[in-house]
C-alpha cells in the first residue's frame, strides 16, 4: 500500500514481528516465517494491482498522484460559508 503514498508506506507498512499466529485451526506463521505463501510472489502482485488501479484512477479523473495537492484544513472558520 506504499507504492504511490510514502506516508502510507511508514504508517500503513511497518508490521510488528509475529512469532506464531494460528488462524482457523491453521499455523499460517512459525517462528516470524510466513509459512505457504511465496512472499516475493505475494508482494509482486500487489505492487501490480495497485499501479493498475493508480493508473486507472488517474485515467478517470484526469489528475497525477504522485504530485499531491495539499490543501489547508486549519484553521477552521465556522462562520466561512
Amino acid at each position: 500500500g506504499g507504492l504511490h503514498d510514502p506516508a502510507a508506506e511508514l504508517v500503513m507498512c511497518a508490521s510488528g514481528s509475529v512469532d506464531l499466529s494460528i488462524v482457523n485451526g491453521r499455523i499460517r506463521v512459525l517462528d516470524g516465517q510466513l509459512l505457504d505463501v511465496d512472499l516475493s510472489d505475494l508482494i509482486q502482485r500487489q505492487n501490480s494491482l495497485a499501479k493498475k488501479l493508480v493508473a486507472r484512477t488517474e485515467k478517470r479523473y484526469g489528475i497525477q498522484m504522485n504530485a499531491p495537492v495539499w490543501r489547508r484544513a486549519f484553521p477552521y472558520d465556522p462562520f466561512r460559508h
